[in-house]
């Protein structure tokens, strides 16, 4: 969110439903949330942002090393994050897109494929 949005919050301006990003994080966090239908509206409409690129074989490998679950320094090594973006663990809601153009959201458990 933005500092404004935070500020609107805070003074009641606006709610959290006011905000698609959160909104769309938050739906997809419900466990019967259809997330495939969620993230291809949000890539669609580009709701979502490219923040960074990680160069890992897998998903559940992607998802290991935004998580530093082993060595903190190696995983880091492996992520290229954007100028200007914010890039955090990677979590229920987030859109991998592979060096084939293949589109995977990060759902409750695993990952979901999406779009064409």
């Amino acid at each position: 969110m933005s500092d404004q949005q935070i500020d609107d919050l805070n003074s009641g301006k606006i709610q959290y439903k006011d905000i698609p990003e959160f909104t769309y994080r938050f739906d997809c966090g419900r466990i019967d949330a259809d997330v495939v239908t969620l993230a291809d509206a949000a890539w669609r409409t580009q709701l979502v942002k490219h923040c960074g690129n990680v160069n890992a074989e897998t998903l559940e490998g992607a998802f290991t090393v935004s998580n530093f679950f082993e060595d903190t320094a190696e995983n880091e090594a492996k992520i290229e994050r954007l100028p200007n973006e914010s890039m955090s663990s990677m979590s229920v809601s987030d859109i991998i897109q592979d060096e084939n153009g293949m589109l995977f959201v990060c759902a409750n458990f695993g990952f979901q494929r999406f779009g064409d």
